[in-house]
């Protein structure tokens, strides 16, 4: 890869990330141009986390700092071994495992993943709940649909439901304790992992994913119980994907934000203007993963819950 971020990066990217981050701009820009350090999290509806640990101890591990089933590992190809074959752990970049975290779902709840391909947090919620509860994980592209019932049955996820609706187009009534919206989006976080995340990059790409993104968080939001949560989340820094988004949903929808502070990761707080137009002063409870900070990739991750009528 080229490591000289002024070659490389689309100049109209570089133009709206200096606006963005002003003096830290060079530093984060420079770090889209370094590997992704690869990580796995381990599965324990596939046994005890030490045992598993152990077992796994070829692949060279290194405990993320925020997550006790995240880790690091200097294995070149974790993807292609017996362990990984057999679901003792899913290969997940680091950051991608933040949302299910935040999201916190607990053993007997009805949660749903409205946009679930491939799986990796849907399975990351099966193993929170410890394989007890319901979890409907809803994916409308047949294809992707494939990769998903892979990993589910592969990580041993008994107490999922795959369906196949447009997820924009879900109604009430409000049946889930908890719901995770992690919507397709421009995929700027995932540059270092895959530069190809560049191609066709654009604005007019981050103003065309809003309507998909408006539509899901909606769904998302009228089938949530009263007092539920709500996770919604973007592997992109684009405010009007992220910030965006979030001040459309409390403007129209009786939720509220939640702090979503991290133990053990450097987050920033949402931004509170974009523009020219002001976000409510609540987006600042929101977080941005940058990888300049954290050495994984981008993320943006907001915590909502439903209030009563």
């Amino acid at each position: 890869m080229n490591s000289n971020w002024r070659e490389v990066l689309p100049r109209p990217f570089i133009k709206k990330y200096r606006k963005l981050l002003g003096d830290e701009s060079e530093e984060f820009f420079s770090s889209l141009m370094r590997p992704l350090r690869r990580s796995i999290r381990i599965n324990t509806l596939k046994g005890d986390l030490g045992e598993l640990v152990e077992k796994l101890s070829h692949l060279s591990l290194t405990p993320l700092p925020f997550y006790r089933y995240g880790f690091y590992t200097d294995f070149p190809s974790p993807g292609a071994t017996l362990e990984h074959y057999l679901g003792l752990y899913y290969v997940q970049e680091a950051s991608a495992m933040l949302p299910v975290l935040v999201l916190d779902p607990q053993p007997g709840e009805r949660v749903l993943d409205i946009a679930a391909a491939p799986g990796g947090k849907t399975t990351q919620i099966c193993q929170h709940m410890e394989g007890v509860g319901v979890v409907v994980a809803n994916e409308v592209d047949q294809g992707r649909q494939v990769t998903l019932r892979g990993n589910i049955q592969r990580m041993g996820c008994h107490m999922a439901v795959i369906t196949g609706m447009d997820g924009r187009f879900l109604r009430p009534p409000p049946t889930y304790d908890r719901v995770l919206v992690d919507p397709p989006c421009s995929s700027e976080g995932t540059i270092r992992r895959n530069f190809s995340a560049l191609k066709g990059w654009s604005s007019e790409l981050s103003n065309r994913m809003v309507h998909i993104q408006r539509g899901l968080l909606r769904s998302g939001i009228e089938v949530l119980k009263e007092g539920g949560v709500l996770v919604y989340s973007t592997c992109t820094f684009a405010p009007e994907e992220n910030e965006g988004v979030v001040s459309w949903a409390l403007e129209r929808f009786n939720v509220e934000l939640e702090e979503v502070r991290i133990k053990g990761i450097e987050a920033d707080e949402g931004i509170g203007e974009w523009g020219g137009v002001e976000y409510p002063e609540e987006v600042r409870r929101c977080a941005r993963i940058y990888p300049h900070r954290t050495d994984t990739g981008g993320f943006f991750i907001a915590r909502m819950r439903k209030r009563g009528e």
